[in-house]
């Protein structure tokens, strides 16, 4: 009898301290809202396709830390344009967006805290009707070396149209936006902040501004490249929910899109490919002004 009473005075405390530590834990939501600042875009906006715009977030805990954010597009479909996992009282995020050709873009901005609550903020963008594009920049036969070429650099500049080789590059960090490379992945595209290149050009860990350039492949074909003589086929070639930080498997007659660190999109037809790391790959660029 003794023991059963006591089990049941043990059970009640035990109810009572997870209801008291229910009752602990916050159900205030962290705070969440757009930078009002220059050059930010904080409200919903009508924009021209192709238009560039900046965003600014930030976020603040209240009780608990930040441990997730979230950034969505919603067009035709929800798209995931990040997710990021952290422990964080306090962060500030910027981004770069380039109108899409749908009627409008939705962007929506997530937070959760320890505790999983959780605030939303979204941005509405609508496609005005007129749409002004913009000229471009064609690179046209670019040889970029491997990483074991002796006559081509491996690092190309799209604001210069130069090749560099490793040490001119280390010496010009801020000008470089694709880097070149025959590794694991046969041959790659990849910028200085992508996360495999400096295991194959090793002065890049010192490096203190590593640009990034994004790529995915497309269906264009090389006749759709060469006719090209504005930005328009660059701005809808360009998928921001497609673009990693390196194209693999790079081969002759792709054509790849891409945006560099400053928000330019071109794109990118491989000409030729030498399999070796010794080799050079052959392409045209064309990239907005």
């Amino acid at each position: 009898m003794a023991k059963k009473f006591i089990s049941t005075i043990f059970l009640f405390c035990m109810l009572i301290f997870q209801n008291c530590t229910k009752e602990s834990q916050s159900n205030i939501p962290p705070k969440i809202e757009f930078l009002k600042e220059n050059g930010f875009l904080s409200q919903d906006s009508a924009i021209p396709m192709g238009e560039k715009i900046k965003i600014g977030i930030i976020s603040q805990k209240n009780d608990e830390n930040i441990t997730f954010f979230n950034v969505s597009l919603e067009n035709d479909s929800l798209k995931t344009l990040l997710d990021s996992g952290m422990n964080s009282e306090k962060f500030v995020y910027h981004c770069n967006f380039i109108k899409t050709n749908a009627k409008s873009d939705k962007l929506i901005f997530f937070v959760m805290d320890k505790n999983r609550n959780k605030s939303t903020i979204s941005l509405s963008l609508t496609k005005t009707e007129v749409s002004k594009f913009g000229k471009i920049k064609n690179f046209v036969s670019k040889n970029i070396g491997g990483q074991k070429n002796s006559q081509f650099g491996s690092f190309f500049s799209l604001n210069e149209g130069k090749l560099f080789t490793q040490n001119e590059a280390s010496q010009q960090q801020n000008l470089i936006d694709i880097i070149y490379y025959f590794d694991i992945f046969e041959a790659t595209l990849s910028s200085p902040n992508e996360s495999d290149v400096a295991s194959v050009f090793n002065d890049l860990t010192n490096w203190v501004t590593k640009n990034e350039t994004r790529y995915h492949v497309t269906n264009l074909t090389e006749k759709q490249f060469d006719e090209a003589k504005n930005d328009s086929l660059l701005i809808v070639s360009f998928d921001q929910t497609l673009a990693k930080r390196k194209a693999k498997y790079v081969s002759q007659g792709q054509i790849f899109a891409f945006r560099n660190h400053s928000g330019e999109i071109g794109l990118i037809k491989i000409i030729s490919v030498e399999k070796l790391n010794t080799g050079k790959i052959l392409i045209d660029i064309k990239v907005q002004e």
